[in-house]
């Protein structure tokens, strides 16, 4: 009896460290599906989250080149349509005058002077313009004996052969003045004012440095026709124009 009792304490001996080995075995098998699940979870939380992103950045490119294509076509349409409403436009110049005094002997020898001109109006369309201009040529000849002062008020039309240039064709005509101070040495001087009609024709670039305003070079001829004689100047001149 003592025997069988023996081997019944030394066979539960033995079962004892098997089944807890057992149970350690038999655990990571129930513990890893959790983790896998877990990583596997992760990892398509994290392409989501890559994908969400590139859908995010292709979405503010395309708003970046939208953006880009309506700027380009906003400076478009300011540039064609930089010309409107009231205009202005005046600068300073120089010009050559000679005059005919209809007595068979021809034109005169050409005299330089400084010139300015003042013109403004309004838009009539893109390619036309109408106005009223003011020019003024003088210079002062005191070895010759005298001072002349060439002036004249004018309506004119501008016009833009090609509307999305700045080069621009002009005619005018009006009203001219012909003023001649001589110098009467110990008499007093002579003062002569001529009233007649004043025609001209020109050209010119209005270069845009800003929104609405332009450095325009030009070149103007103008004649002036008078009771007894006709006037010629011939004048190069820089203006500032405001459309």
């Amino acid at each position: 009896m003592k025997r069988l009792f023996s081997f019944s304490v030394a066979l539960l001996v033995l079962a004892l460290p098997a089944s807890a080995w057992a149970q350690a075995d038999s655990t990571p098998s129930q513990e890893a599906p959790p983790r896998v699940r877990d990583r596997d979870r992760d990892r398509d939380r994290d392409r989501d989250r890559d994908r969400d992103q590139d859908r995010d950045r292709d979405r503010d490119r395309d708003r970046d080149r939208k953006s880009c294509s309506c700027g380009l076509r906003e400076v478009s349409e300011r540039s064609s349509t930089r010309r409107s409403g009231f205009w202005l436009s005046g600068g300073l110049g120089a010009g050559s005058e000679s005059f005919d005094a209809n007595d068979g002997l021809g034109w005169s020898d050409d005299k330089g002077g400084g010139m300015a001109f003042l013109k403004l109006g309004g838009t009539v369309s893109q390619s036309f313009l109408v106005g009223i201009e003011g020019n003024v040529w003088s210079a002062q000849y005191y070895q010759a004996g005298y001072d002349r002062t060439l002036a004249s008020l004018m309506v004119v039309g501008q016009w833009y052969p090609a509307p999305a240039s700045g080069f621009w064709l002009r005619g005018g005509l009006g009203w001219a003045q012909d003023y001649l101070q001589l110098y009467g040495g110990s008499q007093a001087n002579i003062n002569s004012r001529r009233n007649g009609t004043a025609y001209a024709v020109g050209l010119g670039y209005d270069i845009p440095v800003a929104r609405k305003v332009s450095l325009t070079p030009l070149l103007d001829i103008q004649a002036q026709r008078y009771r007894d004689h006709d006037e010629r100047i011939v004048s190069l001149g820089l203006g500032v124009t405001f459309h």
